[in-house]
C-alpha cells in the first residue's frame, strides 16, 4: 500500500541574540514556512521502501497565507478524513488531496528541495531550486558576500525540518541533533559517510569526558546510533570499505560503562554525606529553635519602655533597628541568597562541564570559563543591588555596630 504524507510548519529561523526584542525594534523576522509532501510506492522495484517527495519553501508569512494556505489545508482535511474510511475510492481520493496540495504548493513556493529518505535513515536531497531568478540571484550574491554557501544553508533547513516532523529525540537531547548535517557526496559515496562518522565518535568522546551522568548515558546510546550506521556503510560500500578508518567500538563502549559506574559511585558517596549534613542540620534546628524560643521569651519583658531602654540599650537598639528596616533585611537576604545559588552553580559547572554553561549559550557564551565568569557577574550585580537599595539600612547597622562594639 502507498503511503502520501503531506505537513507544514512555521519555523522560526533567526539566530539573533534577544530576538523577540531586538527582532521586533529592527522590524525583521525570523519566520519561514515549510511544507513537505512525500510518497512511499509499494511497487515491486521499491524493495526498502524509499519516500521520495519536495520540501517547500516560503520566506514569508505573506506568500504563504496569500498562496497556499487554504487550499494545502483542505488537501490534508481530505485526506485525514478519507484515512479511516472504508470506501472503495478511499485511496482515490487521498491521492487526488495530495496532487492537488502539491500543485498548490509548487505555484507559489520561493524554493523547493527534492529529497529521497531510505529506510536505513540515509536522506538524499539536490541543490534547492528557486521559483524567481532574481530571487535566487539576490539570496546567493548577498550569502556569497557575507562568505557563507546559501544552497547549502537552505538544504539544511529543509532537512533539519524534515528531520523534526519525522524523528524522535532518543538518548539525546534536542539541542544537539546539529552533530549531523548534511554533507556534499562525492562520486565515491565514501567521504560524507566518514564525515558523519567521525561526527558521530567526536560526539561521544565529548561526553564521555564529561562529569554528567546524563551525558555519558546519552553517549552509549549515540553510540549504538554509531554501531549501526557503520554497518550500513559496511554493506553499501562492500570492497569501498577500506576508506572508512577502523574505529574500536567495544573499547569505548567499555570506557563508557567504566565512567558511568564511577560516577554512580561518586553520587552515590556524594548521597551519603549528604544524608548526613541533612540530618545533622535538622538536629541543630532541633535544638536551636527551641533554643530560641525561650531566649525571644526571656528578652520579650526587657524590651520597650525607658527604663528598658537604659538597662539594655544593646538589646533595645538591636530589635528598633530589625522591626524599622525589616522589608530592607529581607530583600538583602534574597538578593544575597541568589547571589550564592548563582556562585554555587558557576563554580558546579566548572566541575562538571555541566548543563548551566550551555544555558548560557543562548547569551553567546561558548565555554565554561565564560558560564562562571557570568555567574560571577550576576552574583557581583545582586549583591551589588542589595547594597544600593539597602543602603540605609545598612547604614544604620554600621552604626549599631559601632555603638556595641564602642561600649
Amino acid at each position: 500500500m502507498d503511503r502520501y504524507i503531506l505537513v507544514y510548519q512555521r519555523r522560526d529561523l533567526s539566530d539573533s541574540v534577544f530576538r523577540t526584542i531586538t527582532d521586533r525594534i529592527c522590524r525583521r523576522s525570523g519566520d519561514f514556512w515549510f511544507a513537505l509532501v512525500a510518497k512511499s510506492a509499494a511497487a515491486p522495484d521499491n524493495v526498502d521502501g524509499n519516500l521520495s517527495g519536495t520540501i517547500f519553501v516560503f520566506k514569508s508569512k505573506e506568500d504563504w497565507r496569500t498562496g497556499p494556505q487554504e487550499k494545502v489545508r483542505t488537501a490534508i482535511n481530505e485526506m485525514n478524513a478519507a484515512r479511516l474510511s472504508l470506501a472503495s475510492d478511499r485511496d482515490r481520493v487521498i491521492e487526488e488531496s495530495l496532487v492537488y496540495g502539491r500543485k498548490a504548493l509548487a505555484d507559489s513556493a520561493d524554493v523547493w528541495i527534492n529529497f529521497v529518505l531510505e529506510r536505513n535513515g540515509e536522506l538524499r536531497v539536490d541543490r534547492p531550486a528557486f521559483s524567481d531568478d532574481d530571487l535566487a540571484y539576490a539570496s546567493r550574491a548577498f550569502a556569497t558576500q557575507e562568505g557563507h554557501d546559501f544552497d547549502k544553508w537552505i538544504a539544511d533547513q529543509g532537512y533539519f525540518f524534515l528531520r523534526d516532523i519525522a524523528h524522535q529525540h532518543q538518548h539525546h537531547d534536542h539541542a544537539v541533533d546539529t552533530i549531523l548535517i548534511l554533507q556534499r557526496k562525492d562520486a565515491a559515496d565514501v567521504s560524507w559517510r566518514r564525515n558523519l562518522l567521525f561526527s558521530l565518535q567526536f560526539y561521544i568522546i565529548s561526553n564521555r569526558r564529561s562529569r554528567d551522568p546524563r551525558a555519558l548515558i546519552q553517549a552509549k546510546g549515540i553510540l549504538a546510533y554509531f554501531e549501526s550506521f557503520l554497518g550500513i556503510c559496511r554493506s553499501r560500500l562492500e570492497a569501498r570499505f577500506d576508506q572508512i578508518p577502523r574505529f574500536e567500538i567495544e573499547a569505548l563502549r567499555n570506557s563508557l560503562d567504566a565512567s558511568i559506574e564511577e560516577r554512580a559511585l561518586e553520587q552515590s558517596i556524594q548521597a551519603g554525606r549528604s544524608a548526613k549534613t541533612s540530618n545533622f542540620r535538622v538536629t541543630v534546628l532541633a535544638v536551636l529553635a527551641p533554643t530560641l524560643a525561650l531566649i525571644g521569651v526571656a528578652l520579650q519583658p526587657h524590651i520597650g519602655g525607658a527604663e528598658n531602654l537604659k538597662e539594655f540599650p544593646a538589646l533595645n537598639h538591636t530589635a528598633w533597628f530589625i522591626s524599622s528596616y525589616a522589608v530592607e533585611i529581607l530583600a538583602i537576604t534574597v538578593l544575597l541568597a541568589t547571589s550564592a545559588m548563582a556562585i554555587q552553580f558557576a563554580v558546579g559547572s566548572l566541575a562538571r562541564r555541566g548543563s548551566y554553561s550551555r544555558q548560557l549559550l543562548a547569551f553567546g557564551i561558548a565555554n565554561q570559563r565564560g558560564a562562571f565568569f557570568a555567574s560571577l557577574l550576576i552574583a557581583l550585580v545582586s549583591a551589588g543591588a542589595g547594597m544600593y537599595f539597602g543602603r540605609a539600612s545598612l547604614m544604620e547597622l554600621l552604626e549599631l555596630f559601632e555603638g556595641l562594639f564602642g561600649r
